[in-house]
């Protein structure tokens, strides 16, 4: 056994594993057990409210807007009938409006059925009643009368009736405990429905389906990661015994994660559901270099093996947790808890990788690797591979750059958006449902506009009544906003059935309109848009798109209007459960660019520690920053945006993808020490590390790539784009880095270039 002295502090306990193998093992059992006991500790949280940023002042005037208003949360169901004003289908609403209403979490329904209706009776008198009040209309002229109320209503028209007027909607608003009834309440009310052709759609059922499946995918991905897994390195190590230790690895980290979790009483969510699977291909990844050295060497030559591979193992466990730790600078808990517990999964299973697992290798009889498809990796594949990289090294290099110009202008189209219906497939109930909504009425989407009094004056003042209705008009004019109902809108109404008068004009006296608001106290379409002390007014928004750039861009816009038009003494702000998605979604979004920016520089710091060259530094970057490149143009290209999940894969990517340079800079650099000129380098590096690196890249796109069959296209299009980049990024490596390496190493390498890369093993 070497001596333990003049060894760094990681290879010490390298080789203590194996001087004491029984020890070693002995201590990672009392580690797992540890971590299973936080791992029954652990609960299951698959709602999206950790996707909310609930620490900042916009939550708080989300809250004091929901107190004051109302939740904004409701359920849309859409009845079509075959004729305008089917006189069945208006039973049918009368019915359902009742029998909806007593469900334990409905606050109310909005239907024909229970909105008040502000019209002049057949006496002249004025009436506040539903149009549906005395049932359905029998004769034709009462059929007629109740069209023309509706017609004229300010609400109803895209609201609770359809343009061609066969579809009737009843809005399902949800109390305020809407977070512990959300998915007893969608269910009842689906149950109601029955057979009736209904649609049902709105944020509840959107957050009920995410948290259903997410549950379902939890239980999943893990055992179908190790069956994969399992199935891939048992057809390249054909032995079980082996397959096992990867396998190990990387359940070890997961534990470890999810240990931690338990512990700290973390639940597992949306998010944090990927990282078993991440995890389990990650240990494996790492393992296969450590495996496939043994099973060429043999456990005579463990020691050797083991302290060769310390360096580049090590570093590629840290620049794996730095691409998790810098998803950490977004201020979404989600995020923050996959960025904190992935790291600490990494670390642990790489601790694993260089004690555990050669401790285990050593105890068990020396099984042949070199058969199949790794000998052919080994032999012909790193010949040829050498043999196009010293030939055309100049054209490798060139053919690079042009395919990242070439894919790289899609940058210039990629999106940065999150919208929560593209997270279902197409063929999915809950997007046909949305979708045939949407269709038939102004927007399905609620965001609130709220307008506050700052100096003490009533929002009922007319000059304040007078910008909200400009606001609104101006609002009604945007694509994106289907309907934006407010105070003006009844106070209108009123004015125009007491002057008998055909024009839309708003009160612009104060007496007259406190005496309007009089008559309409205690109306749900004034309890709305005003509240009780008239210190606050609400402009209720539908809009026509769900995707987190447009809603935030919507509440951009508020501010600079009213910032430039409002009247001295009062402010506007944007709110709504779905402007509070969309907010957070964006602050995910450009916090893992900024991430990203991080992850490169706290990773090129790391490499330029060890390396202690700039330009080594650089070109063990350059491969992996290129098809990271490559990918987000593609995405521009076919117009996939960069949401709450794809934006992940960059500083998750980068940092798992420069484990491979690490493990081929260090072998060429060993090979150079040895007295190899740079070609004869490469070849060398090849033959001792492709196979690990062929096998590895394949385990973490496999790990990756079963996230494909997940039922959230955001999910799915992470795992799939991932593990693509990922084998990218190994072709680049097998190409692009020793083609860089050719250019910067002369044909004699300086003793101070060898040390600089080579393993302190050699020196």
């Amino acid at each position: 056994m070497p001596s333990l002295q003049r060894r760094d502090l990681v290879t010490r306990l390298v080789l203590s594993s194996l001087a004491h193998p029984a020890r070693a093992c002995a201590f990672w059992l009392v580690c797992v057990a540890a971590s299973g006991m936080g791992v029954l500790a652990l609960e299951i949280d698959t709602s999206t409210a950790s996707f909310l940023d609930r620490a900042g002042e916009e939550w708080a005037t989300y809250q004091r807007s929901a107190e004051q208003f109302g939740g904004d949360e409701f359920i849309a169901v859409a009845i079509r009938g075959e004729r305008p004003f089917d006189r069945e289908l208006l039973q049918d609403v009368v019915r359902l409006s009742g029998e909806v209403a007593r469900v334990e979490g409905v606050r109310r329904v909005d239907s024909l059925a229970t909105v008040n209706n502000l019209r002049r009776g057949a006496d002249g008198s004025l009436r506040l009643d539903p149009v549906l009040s005395g049932g359905v209309p029998r004769s034709d002229q009462e059929l007629r009368a109740l069209r023309e109320a509706v017609r004229s209503d300010f609400m109803a028209p895209g609201s609770l009736v359809s343009a061609d007027e066969k579809t009737f909607a009843l809005n399902v608003m949800l109390d305020e405990n809407v977070d512990a009834n959300r998915a007893h309440t969608v269910e009842q009310v689906r149950k109601l429905l029955g057979p009736l052709p209904t649609w049902m759609s709105g944020v509840p059922v959107f957050r009920t389906a995410v948290n259903s499946r997410t549950k379902t995918e939890v239980l999943l991905f893990t055992p179908l990661t190790v069956l994969v897994l399992g199935l891939v390195f048992g057809l390249a190590l054909r032995s079980p015994v082996v397959v096992l230790m990867p396998l190990l690895m990387g359940a070890i980290g997961s534990a470890a994660a999810l240990g931690a979790m338990g512990a700290t009483g973390t639940p597992l969510s949306l998010s944090t559901l990927l990282l078993p699977s991440v995890l389990l291909a990650l240990g494996c990844a790492y393992a296969t270099h450590m495996v496939l050295a043994g099973g060429q060497n043999g456990s005579g030559h463990m020691a050797e093996s083991s302290t060769n591979l310390v360096r580049p193992v090590a570093l590629s466990g840290l620049t794996t947790a730095i691409g998790f730790l810098a998803m950490a600078t977004v201020n979404i808990a989600a995020i923050r808890e996959l960025a904190t517990f992935g790291a600490i999964g990494v670390l642990i299973l790489t601790a694993a990788v260089l004690t555990l697992l050669p401790a285990l290798l050593s105890m068990i009889r020396p099984v042949a690797l070199d058969g199949g498809a790794l000998a052919w990796a080994r032999g012909p594949l790193s010949s040829r591979l050498s043999a196009l990289v010293g030939g055309w090294s100049d054209a490798l290099i060139v053919l690079w750059i042009a395919m990242l110009v070439l894919v790289g202008v899609g940058v210039a189209n990629l999106r940065v958006s999150t919208d929560i219906i593209l997270w279902f497939t197409r063929d999915s109930a809950i997007r046909s449902d949305y979708e045939e909504i949407r269709r038939s009425f102004a927007g399905i989407t609620p965001v609130n506009v709220v307008i506050r009094s700052t100096e003490g004056a009533p929002v009922t003042a007319p000059a304040a009544v007078a910008a909200i209705d400009a606001l609104a008009a101006e609002l009604r004019s945007l694509p994106i906003v289907g309907q934006a109902i407010s105070v003006a809108d009844p106070l209108a109404r009123m004015h125009q059935l007491v002057t008998e008068s055909d024009e839309r004009v708003i009160p612009k006296d104060e007496a007259t309109i406190e005496q309007y608001l009089l008559f309409l106290e205690g109306e749900s379409s004034i309890r709305d848009v005003l509240s009780s002390d008239h210190r606050a007014a609400n402009v209720k928004l539908r809009i026509d798109d769900n995707s987190s750039d447009e809603i935030v861009a919507l509440g951009d816009w508020v501010d600079a209007w009213w910032s430039r038009f409002g009247p001295r003494g009062y402010e506007a702000e944007t709110t709504g459960i779905m402007y509070e998605f969309g907010r957070a979604e964006e602050e995910i979004a450009y916090g893992q660019l900024r991430g990203l920016g991080l992850a490169f520089a706290s990773i090129a710091a790391v490499l330029l520690l060890m390396l202690r060259r700039i330009k080594m530094a650089l070109i063990a970057l350059l491969p992996n920053a290129i098809p990271l490149g490559m990918a987000f143009g593609f995405m521009g290209i076919i117009e996939v945006p960069l949401d709450a999940a794809t934006v992940c894969l960059g500083s998750l990517a980068l940092g798992i993808a420069v484990d491979d340079s690490i493990h081929l800079m260090t072998r060429f650099g060993e090979a150079q020490g040895d007295g190899d000129s740079p070609k004869e380098a490469i070849q060398t590096a090849f033959r001792r590390v492709l196979p690990a690196l062929v096998l590895s890249s394949v385990a973490i796109a496999v790990g990756f790539a079963v996230l494909a069959v997940s039922d959230f296209t955001l999910v799915r299009n992470l795992g799939l784009i991932t593990a693509g980049l990922v084998l990218l990024c190994l072709l680049a490596d097998a190409t692009l880095l020793p083609a860089l390496l050719l250019r910067a190493s002369p044909r004699e390498a300086p003793a101070d270039q060898q040390d600089s890369i080579s393993h302190p093993a050699l020196k």
